[in-house]
């Protein structure tokens, strides 16, 4: 039987992906939702201003619509991580970004800002935008026939799948840059 590197690295991904969003939409959320979490709002030890002014921005911004943020428009979300921004500092802002990246997985390959600064030319863009629209898709679908707890496995299971594979578009400098990125690892509450 013979193995080849990808799929190696994609089970080696999918072990190191364990603390991350369990059932990812495969449609990514930006940092402020990841900042309203209560485990987050610790470990960045928001004061209670930072708190509500957050909470405001939130509540300010209604929610998305969902064609828009699976078509790759994060218009709105990049716009109220904008608006997020100012309310941290320095700091915090760098430490909820290392979260965002650990709670999303690969999925935040997706961003502008993570292509960036991995540096990640058209081609495996294309390959990691169409891979996350394949399983946004998927995901669709499987989740209105969620029925028992096995249905759920079966989800988070293709999500592993689906973050192993994008991490495996990935050169071996960039997948040891994207792990840097995740900065201190951090327990996520289910």
């Amino acid at each position: 039987m013979r193995i080849s590197f990808t799929s190696i690295l994609i089970l080696l991904a999918a072990s190191l992906l364990a603390q991350q969003n369990p059932m990812p939409m495969g449609m990514l959320n930006g940092k402020a939702s990841v900042a309203m979490r209560g485990e987050v709002k610790g470990e960045l030890q928001l004061t209670p201003e930072q708190q509500t002014r957050s909470q405001r921005e939130v509540d300010a911004i209604g929610s998305v619509p969902v064609a828009e943020s699976a078509s790759g428009m994060l218009g709105p979300l990049e716009r109220l991580d904008a608006n997020i921004k100012p309310i941290l500092s320095d700091d915090q802002w760098k430490r909820l970004t290392e979260l965002w990246i650990q709670f999303e997985g690969p999925f935040v390959l997706q961003s502008p800002e993570i292509a960036d600064a991995l540096k990640l030319d058209d081609e495996v863009r294309k390959k990691i935008s169409d891979t996350s629209m394949k399983y946004t898709a998927w995901w669709r679908k499987e989740i209105a026939k969620v029925r028992k707890s096995a249905d759920l496995g079966r989800i988070r299971g293709e999500a592993r799948k689906v973050s192993g594979k994008l991490l495996g578009f990935l050169n071996k400098a960039q997948r040891e840059q994207f792990s840097k990125m995740e900065g201190q690892k951090f327990r996520f509450q289910t």
